[in-house]
């Protein structure tokens, strides 16, 4: 009775043990799977971190909207707030440091955005990338303003979609020239259908003294059409938002033709 009762013990010892066995190697596949779904999640969230940060700058160098176009400044300035946010939520899931320009870009943008309520929002969204920052971040004028003194930054719109191949030519006679020893920057083009009038406009005191010699460079390279200066700087010159050395360069409909053709 006894070698009975310790056979039975030992079946089922041995079937409890092969039942444990059989699991081990399902258990083995579920804690690998967590694993590398754990891994791939990081590496993931590390790429989002990285390419969100690239986009701020790629969409703040990138921007065409002139700083006279409220609504749509104001739209460009919500939708870079946004962006950030998601930045700093996918840098601290992926436990990374915040490059220190993306902070400085999003400064910079809450400058030219001053005196709005993107400002504001724009302002939370940079203090909370420069908390996540593993440096101090550099100063915009170092990061992202152009290297020479006093660069004039043109903004042109065209009025017909025609007319953009045009623009584009124009942009790089002029940035290939320059204007008294300063560069000549053009942020963009964009398309404003009915707004054009053949001017450029300076927007600031001390850049409409300028304005002439601005408007002859284009005459000199255009034959049509006349461009003349407008001064609005008794609308822009308290305006913050307006950074000093701003020109926009508005095309009425009709032909840009350039000199000696």
């Amino acid at each position: 009775m006894a070698d009975e009762d310790r056979l039975s013990r030992n079946e089922v010892r041995a079937k409890i043990a092969a039942a444990y066995g059989g699991l081990l190697v399902p258990v083995a596949i579920v804690g690998a799977t967590l694993w590398f779904n754990h891994s791939n999640a990081q590496i993931a969230a590390r790429q989002k971190c990285i390419d969100q940060s690239l986009e701020i700058v790629r969409t703040y160098s990138a921007q065409t909207v002139s700083p006279t176009r409220g609504d749509e400044r104001r739209r460009f300035v919500a939708m870079l707030a946004t962006l950030g946010d998601l930045t700093v939520q996918s840098c601290r899931r992926a436990r990374l440091d915040i490059p220190p320009f993306v902070s400085a870009t999003l400064r910079q943008a809450e400058r030219e955005a001053a005196g709005t309520p993107a400002a504001a929002v724009l302002g939370g969204v940079a203090e909370r990338a420069e908390e996540q920052s593993g440096e101090e971040a550099p100063s915009a004028a170092q990061t992202l303003a152009p290297s020479q003194p006093g660069a004039i930054r043109l903004f042109i719109h065209i009025s017909e979609e025609s007319q953009r191949e045009a623009a584009q030519r124009l942009e790089l006679a002029l940035e290939a020239a320059q204007l008294g020893g300063s560069a000549i920057v053009v942020p963009g083009i964009e398309l404003v259908p009915g707004g054009g009038d053949n001017s450029l406009r300076c927007l600031k005191r001390a850049d409409c003294r300028r304005a002439e010699a601005l408007t002859g460079l284009i005459g000199r390279t255009l034959s049509a059409p006349a461009v003349t200066p407008r001064d609005l700087s008794a609308r822009y010159e308290r305006d913050r938002g307006v950074a000093a050395g701003t020109y926009e360069l508005w095309f009425g409909p009709g032909e840009i033709r350039f000199a000696g053709e």
